[in-house]
């Protein structure tokens, strides 16, 4: 369960790189833009819910995927 995307950045719009599980390990990640400071991560109150919500996705895909076959 791992996937990677990227998000704009609140501040300067530049993208912000992301891996989900190193997102769930309380990993930060850095705008892309050198002159930007901004940093996401998620709160360690949030992690559980996430991981949730992302274990609810992948069972949606999988389910999806047999379904088509």
């Amino acid at each position: 369960m791992s996937f990677q995307t990227n998000i704009p950045c609140p501040d300067c719009g530049s993208n912000i790189l992301i891996d989900s599980t190193l997102l769930l390990s309380g990993e930060k990640f850095a705008c892309t833009n050198e002159a930007c400071s901004a940093v996401l991560s998620l709160d360690e109150s949030s992690i559980t819910q996430v991981r949730d919500a992302f274990d609810k996705y992948e069972e949606l895909k999988r389910k999806s995927q047999e379904s088509t076959s």
